[in-house]
């Protein structure tokens, strides 16, 4: 952005300019935001990630879990990861029980 030195203009004339580097101003920024792609989504999240995602508790999503409602990934140390496409079920009602079988 160029600086402008305002030294024996008329009203209307610095109306002009401020209007004309509004305009610019704004006709980038549309284009910058058409140009940018949206940042990809992780596949995992975290248990905190999920109950942010679906506005309830930690312990809801323990829950979930326990039910068979969300299948856990990759649980390493203290963190369970879930998919996000598995949490995004659960919020639309969509989700599968998950079943794991018992060896006899």
């Amino acid at each position: 952005m160029q600086n402008v030195v305002f030294t024996q203009l008329s009203i209307p004339e610095v109306r002009n300019l401020l209007r004309e580097e509004l305009e610019s101003f704004f006709i980038q920024k549309e284009a910058e935001k058409e140009t940018k792609q949206p940042e990809p989504q992780p596949e995992y999240i975290t248990k905190k990630e999920a109950a942010k995602l679906l506005k309830c508790s930690i312990a809801t999503i323990d829950n979930y879990r326990r039910n068979g409602k969300l299948k856990r990934y990759n649980h390493l140390g203290q963190i369970v990861w879930f998919k996000r496409s598995e949490v995004l079920g659960v919020s639309s009602g969509y989700a599968l029980k998950v079943v794991t079988s018992k060896k006899s």
